[in-house]
């Protein structure tokens, strides 16, 4: 093996463990609910911790490997990640395990840019592109089978060991690092330090906003002052940008029309995919699959990315982006409304739907950064692609708090209706769709009403769960079109060499 390609496999442990811990989780978030005792706006924030901030960070990330050297973040990434897996597996309460996703999320932000830097560095202009898409082939793989062995973890061992087995990767990559890969440079890159603050208070404040309004209320008044500050934060970073040097932000690319087209498919598809989050969930409280079972099913959304991504690049590449973009829309609508329509159908009625839908998420990322890519100056390919990744992560992070609270709602509105249409008390079962102590409730009522109980309780979750994804289907039809409408547009705009020419 040369000397580079031994150089490359140093980065594979960090590839498989961002991958990984995307699709691992949320098949033993029941579990976790049961054990614990947490409720469902809990386990969201044990997935939305952990996206929220690598979105917030993974900017700075890459501005901070520019500065200290990109074996040294690298390395700290990979420390952090580590302590922070650990912390997770040990965690005596959901609040602890909330705490420490978001300190994982952290070490995935800084040594994601990191990893790409040192790729980068390895590699000739002529082969990377070869590197990355055996990189990118790697990660897929562990993306696919996250699903599986989150479920097999839970069920056969414990939930626990979805943290304990990112430990040994660590280690691995860490010393791997420190052995084979030469120190980096540090540079005088300038980090933004007040834009980066107004970022930061900005999407952190917002996505809190949306997380807690479905158990504050969209009212109030904690959560008003959160929206505020947050809508302030976003009219002084615009403020700040549009005259720093060096701005954490360059908002001039979204003047040209195919970098805003690229972030609306991009961002639409990555706030629908949270949507799996949810199904992992519903296929164990609805359906009673067993947590291997709620995987392999799972597993159909994720096995087109690994072989579908190659082949939306040839038709982008040799026709134009824009049809497998309207595919990967269209792929998406189908699944969304398949599993609609067969919310409650056998396993092999629910895998139809569930790969369709998978493979629309290749034909969206591949096309949208291969055209940012192309359509930028090569001295802002870096800061434009960065960029699209981070508000990529932004859109994650809503979309597990807005599904979730579409779904907490949908679930709630048909409940409420077979309460009263079966002699309930509504207004006594209030939330049963989302408390931790639902069993206990149902088990407070005698035998016969009980049994009732736990069937509508059943049928409101199939039926709020069908309601939703008609929802997320017609919401990507909406972004579907948008999309297009952007493309068509003519880019009048000149995108600047320089990141503040524009601006000034």
């Amino acid at each position: 093996m040369s000397k580079k390609w031994l150089s490359f496999s140093t980065l594979l442990p960090a590839s498989a463990l961002v991958f990984l811990d995307q699709t691992i989780l949320p098949v033993a978030l029941p579990t976790i609910q049961r054990e614990m005792g947490a409720s469902a706006i809990s386990l969201q924030w044990c997935v939305d911790a952990y996206l929220l901030a690598i979105a917030v960070l993974i900017l700075a990330g890459g501005k901070l490997s520019d500065r200290i050297g990109h074996r040294k973040t690298y390395v700290c990434g990979m420390i952090i990640f580590s302590l922070a897996s650990m912390l997770c597996a040990l965690s005596p309460n959901v609040l602890w395990l909330i705490g420490s996703r978001a300190l994982q999320g952290a070490g995935a932000a800084i040594l994601t840019p990191a990893m790409f830097s040192l790729l980068a560095s390895i590699f000739h202009s002529k082969e990377r592109g070869r590197a990355m898409g055996i990189n990118a082939s790697i990660g897929s793989l562990f993306l696919t089978v996250g699903p599986l062995v989150g479920g097999f973890l839970t069920q056969e061992v414990s939930w626990r060991w979805i943290f304990w087995i990112n430990v040994p990767f660590c280690l691995v990559g860490i010393w791997m690092a420190l052995a084979l890969l030469p120190a980096a440079k540090a540079t005088n890159q300038k980090i933004d330090t007040k834009g980066f603050s107004y970022f930061v208070l900005a999407v952190s404040l917002f996505v809190f906003y949306v997380m807690q309004a479905s158990v504050w209320g969209w009212l109030s008044l904690s959560l008003l002052i959160c929206l505020a500050v947050s809508i302030l934060s976003v009219i002084l970073l615009v403020r700040h940008e549009k005259k720093s040097a060096h701005p954490f932000l360059d908002l001039s690319l979204f003047k040209h029309s195919t970098y805003l087209a690229a972030n609306i498919s991009v961002c639409a598809t990555q706030f629908i995919l949270m949507a799996s989050v949810y199904w992992a969930i519903y296929f164990q409280t609805a359906l009673n699959y067993t947590p291997v079972e709620a995987g392999k099913l799972t597993v159909f959304s994720c096995i087109p990315v690994l072989f579908m991504a190659p082949m939306a690049g040839i038709l982008a590449d040799k026709i134009s982006p824009k049809l497998p973009l309207a595919l990967g829309f269209l792929f998406q609508i189908f699944g969304l409304v398949w599993v609609a329509a067969f919310s409650d159908a056998s396993f092999n009625v629910l895998i139809v739907g569930l790969f369709v839908f998978g493979a629309g998420i290749p034909f969206i990322f591949t096309p949208s950064f291969s055209s940012v890519v192309n359509a930028v100056p090569p001295t802002k390919i870096g800061v434009a692609t960065g960029q699209l990744s981070s508000i990529r992560f932004v859109a994650g992070t809503l979309g597990v708090a807005i599904i979730g609270s579409l779904y907490i709602w949908t679930a709630e509105y048909s409940l409420k209706k077979l309460l009263i249409a079966n002699g309930f008390d509504a207004s006594a079962l209030a939330g049963l769709t989302h408390r931790a102590d639902a069993t206990k409730v149902i088990d407070s009522f005698s035998s016969g009403r009980a049994h009732q109980l736990a069937e509508l309780l059943t049928q409101a979750r199939i039926e709020g769960f069908s309601h939703l994804n008609l929802m997320l289907a017609g919401l990507i039809l909406l972004c579907f079109a948008g999309t297009f409408v952007v493309y068509r547009r003519k880019a009048s705009h000149h995108l600047p060499e320089s990141p503040a020419e524009g601006w000034d």
